[in-house]
């Protein structure tokens, strides 16, 4: 049966679930095209009044039906067009332009590898909008990723296949590499020396109880925390920056340990770089040359 409606056209059949098909059209009509893989696959498809052009599609053997339906999609997909799900169960054939602002199926669960889908990302690691600009090159033109910044996830429209491939990139890349490791404090106070710690990297904040720390200019991170049961530290970050930190905190708790008072001053104005030599030469310390 073939209805047209302004400005759509409406293709609907049934069809038993497993018969055998051959295609074999040359330079046919689109539409036609679709008419008959609707009594193939026994599937509605509502088509845009914008579809027209020729196909040609020859197969060497029978398929099925689902066979049969997954090569009308890839058919489509090369003339540029999409068979977009509809709430109804029926499919919304349209060009490929701007069909990623349309509504389509959720979830790429079950679905023909050229069917168009939206799929949500939910990342545990890296951030949504960094991770935007490392998959864009692999959706295609015709498809969108966006950051979902509240959720930390991303909001993905595109072919099936296309977007497993972005899932298996995201799933590789979305680890966290976070080191972690806790300095046991054997003369020194855990809160002042996590205290310290804060300080030299620049946050200034937590009152020695814990929080992030981070270099200014938006460097490497870390979390510090004072465990004052156990008096130890434990620190989280970039394994670089831990180790930093780590080294800091044991050789504190050795100048504790020989009486030595520690003390953190926040500098208003003067860069501290540039006052640790003229320090260290007050005390008879060889200076240490700034970093540039």
């Amino acid at each position: 049966m073939k209805k047209y409606l302004a400005p759509i056209a409406m293709v609907a059949a049934a069809t038993t679930a497993h018969a055998q098909t051959t295609l074999n059209v040359r330079d046919a009509d689109i539409r036609a095209f679709i008419a008959d893989a609707a009594k193939v696959t026994g599937r509605t498809f509502i088509i845009d009044n914008r579809v027209a052009g020729k196909v040609t599609v020859v197969t060497d053997r029978p398929l099925s039906r689902s066979e049969y339906f997954e090569i009308f999609l890839s058919t489509l997909r090369s003339n540029g067009l999409v068979a977009v799900p509809t709430s109804n169960g029926a499919f919304r054939i349209q060009p490929l332009d701007n069909a990623a602002s349309q509504p389509s199926r959720i979830g790429v669960g079950g679905a023909a590898r050229n069917s168009y889908v939206t799929e949500i990302v939910r990342l545990r690691s890296i951030d949504a909008t960094s991770a935007v600009d490392t998959v864009r090159p692999l959706v295609s033109a015709q498809g969108s990723v966006s950051a979902n910044r509240g959720g930390n996830s991303l909001v993905i429209v595109d072919f099936a296949d296309n977007i497993r491939r972005v899932r298996e990139v995201l799933r590789r890349i979305d680890t966290d590499n976070a080191s972690t490791r806790v300095i046991a404090l054997k003369n020194a106070s855990a809160k002042e020396i996590a205290t310290a710690l804060q300080g030299l990297v620049g946050s200034g904040a937590g009152g020695g109880q814990g929080g992030a720390a981070g270099a200014a200019g938006g460097g490497p991170t870390a979390s510090v925390v004072a465990v004052e049961g156990s008096n130890a530290v434990a620190l989280r970050g970039d394994s670089a920056t831990v180790a930093r930190l780590a080294q800091v905190a044991i050789d504190l708790d050795q100048k504790a340990r020989n009486g030595t008072e520690i003390k953190v001053v926040f500098l208003e104005n003067a860069d501290a770089e540039q006052l640790l030599p003229v320090l260290q030469e007050l005390v008879g310390q060889t200076p240490t040359q700034p970093t540039t």
